[in-house]
């Protein structure tokens, strides 16, 4: 029997209508491909004009069809590339589906919801996790992730990119909020995230591109960061850089490729490394430990590298059991004895955790011993980093200190495979030679100028977003006049890319032993840097973290500092009645009588002082020799006093790496650390 023409097509326009329903993708010639950005699960900025971006065969129409009121095209340039227009509803917690087609292909993304879209981005600080790490738990973080379950929050985690030129593209994946995915959002932006979201009634998505390893420089676009007189040369390095880049990059397209597992890692030559008659005298020589980074032969580098090392063990320790130490290593590793694996870790959160590994006594059969170590980096630093005496094996059944073989010092090592894009590019480690021919001195990491901006900042700006938030400094701390130089640039090349005046607040660092020093000042001239900027950067605010003193390089208040940076988002962006932050010092508004100084402050509603006021204040005269002080409160005033000071010039407050701030106003929110005094570190002084 034949079927009329027009059931055939009614048939066919119901089952294209079912693969939209269904959230899948119908497929014909045309080629439409669009960046992981888009997806089920995403939210979209409320009432603006985003765009929607992609690839598509050259010339095809692409039309964009929504269940609400606006719609949008447009048509594939010869290079492939399209960007559609999109205006956007009024938020809420209806769930949306929006259909991207050409002419015979179809792709839908379904559970959309539309509200209000963060950036959350910058260090380490913004990585980490709500579940913490083995030696940086997160307060309260299990309690959060057992009550996270929300479907009006939605994450999006960009990978961790670094690239000489601007991308297009990110990889990443939109994920509702729940105890399964919760535990590993960061602790910062979830906080923040689930604050704005219960005060404003509104879903809440967040995308957070941060990262190990990176500097301020990392983070400012190219343009911009040409402005800098510390970068005037910037461009002409980039341009030479480039060709040997692009050149390596052609040549790991050649090489056999082996894609990261769903778990744990790849084995990458150890059959080969651990067997018999390898001349490991014909790879390079390193001092071990050390950080990739800081072997020029090696420089910043993601993948797989293997070292090497021959020992000879006192006779008695034959047919022991033995116990090898190699001290923390960033980030993975796999470590053989004898051609045996003793020890293994894979999850790259591990990278501060000392690797001690336990060598079976079957395996212990002569006093000549070869170990062999696979240290995987997937970015930022990577390799070594025990202490002084931190690489040494030694009999398990023994706590003596003398009995031990040092295994620090000379080792062999190659490079073994290149990672990127979720893949290791193999080397040929017979050929040694090629290897280091072919792979530029100078490659993109995450500390490069520019890197991060490139790589995971500007593949998003059409995005339309609310504002970021923002951790930064901690690799400044040393470096307070380059933050001054690169935080205003930074703004500038988010708010250009993004083509429009976003808010942007940011963290002023914690206390923290600092150049292991807690009574040293490096940490206070770089806060009191980022103080002084809050003045001058619009639309722009800073919260302090001062009271959140930890012996932890991560303090473990993280959820803390997301309600802080919510609550000044919800008093500055929002026009919310709430107050966006602890007490700001006016210091144009500094009054001396006498030996006496007065200081009047903003947000200063119900100032009060901890119980503690041992050497937090100080003043100083003309000659900048600051003493301790002792100060009071007076309504929205603070009036320090010193019997050694007879002219008192200069204040400041919490100036030194660690301290506990101890000045709150009634939101128990504390004052940030200051000072009216402009130096440099060597500077400070104190008698």
């Amino acid at each position: 029997m034949t079927t009329p023409n027009h059931i055939i097509a009614r048939l066919s326009l119901l089952l294209a209508t079912a693969f939209v329903v269904q959230g899948c993708s119908y497929r014909g010639k045309t080629f439409v491909e669009m960046p992981p950005i888009f997806a089920n699960n995403m939210i979209l900025q409320q009432t603006t004009n985003t765009q929607i971006w992609g690839k598509a065969t050259p010339g095809s129409r692409i039309d964009i069809t929504t269940d609400w009121e606006f719609g949008s095209s447009a048509t594939a340039h010869p290079d492939s590339t399209w960007v559609a227009d999109l205006i956007t509803p009024k938020g809420g917690y209806n769930l949306h589906t929006i259909t991207v087609s050409t002419e015979d292909t179809v792709i839908s993304f379904n559970n959309v919801l539309v509200g209000e879209v963060w950036l959350a981005a910058g260090s380490t600080v913004m990585v980490h996790p709500l579940s913490g790490w083995p030696d940086a738990p997160v307060s309260n973080g299990q309690e959060a992730i057992k009550s996270s379950r929300n479907i009006n929050i939605r994450y999006f985690n960009v990978e961790n990119s670094a690239s000489i030129q601007p991308q297009t593209w990110v990889n990443g994946e939109w994920k509702e909020c729940h105890p399964q995915t919760a535990k590993n959002f960061s602790a910062i932006a979830y906080s923040f995230a689930q604050h704005l979201q219960h005060e404003l009634d509104m879903p809440v998505g967040i995308i957070c591109a941060a990262c190990h390893n990176g500097v301020c420089a990392s983070w400012v676009g190219r343009t911009e960061l040409e402005e800098a007189p510390s970068y005037a040369a910037i461009k002409d390095e980039m341009e030479n850089a480039l060709p040997k880049i692009r050149k390596y990059d052609r040549w790991l397209e050649t090489l056999p490729v082996i894609p990261m597992p769903e778990n744990g890692l790849p084995t990458i030559y150890d059959e080969y490394v651990n067997s018999e008659g390898v001349n490991f005298y014909e790879w390079d020589e390193i001092n071990l430990p050390t950080k990739f980074e800081d072997n020029p032969n090696i420089n910043y580098f993601n993948g797989a590298a293997w070292f090497v090392k021959h020992i000879t063990i006192p006779e008695e320790w034959v047919g022991k059991q033995l116990t090898l130490h190699l001290g923390p290593i960033d980030d993975c590793d796999a470590a053989y004895v004898n051609g045996h694996i003793v020890g293994e870790t894979t999850e790259p959160d591990k990278y501060s955790e000392p690797r001690i590994y336990k060598v079976p006594a079957k395996w212990v059969k002569t006093t000549k011993t070869t170990i062999a170590v696979r240290v995987v980096n997937l970015d930022g630093s990577g390799g070594f980093s025990a202490l002084t005496n931190g690489m040494f094996i030694t009999p398990s059944d023994t706590a003596d200190k003398q009995q031990r073989v040092d295994i620090s010092g000379k080792w062999r090592y190659c490079l073994a495979a290149q990672y990127k894009d979720k893949k290791f590019y193999m080397f040929n480690i017979r050929n040694k030679n090629l290897i280091k021919q072919m792979r530029p001195r100078i490659y993109t990491a995450n500390e490069s100028p520019t890197a991060l901006f490139n790589g995971m900042i500007y593949p998003i700006s059409k995005y339309k977003i609310a504002g970021a938030i923002l951790t930064n400094g901690e690799a400044e701390v040393t470096k307070p006049d380059t933050y001054r130089e690169m935080m205003p640039l930074l703004v500038k090349s988010w708010r250009e890319a993004f083509k429009t005046d976003i808010p942007i607040y940011y963290t002023q660092i914690t206390p923290w032993t600092y150049c292991n020093s807690a009574t040293g000042t490096e940490a206070g001239v770089l806060r009191d840097t980022q103080l002084q900027l809050s003045y001058e950067l619009s639309n722009s605010g800073m919260i302090s973290t001062l009271d959140l003193t930890s012996d932890n390089f991560h303090t473990p208040h993280k959820l803390v500092m997301g309600r802080r940076f919510a609550q000044m988002a919800l008093g500055k962006h929002y026009k919310k009645p709430v107050v966006p932050c602890g007490p700001t010092p006016d210091l144009n508004d500094i009054r001396v009588v006498g030996r006496v100084m007065g200081l009047s402050f903003n947000y200063a509603d119900g100032l009060y002082m901890g119980d503690e006021n041992t050497g937090q204040f100080e003043v100083a005269g003309p000659d900048t020799v600051f003493y301790n002080a002792t100060a009071s409160v007076d309504n929205n005033r603070i009036i320090v006093f010193s019997y050694i000071v007879d002219n008192p010039k200069f204040i400041r407050y919490a100036h030194k790496n660690k301290v506990s701030g101890i000045l709150f106003n009634s939101d128990q929110l504390p004052a940030p650390s200051f000072t009216n005094i402009r130096h440099t570190p060597a500077d400070a002084r104190k008698k």
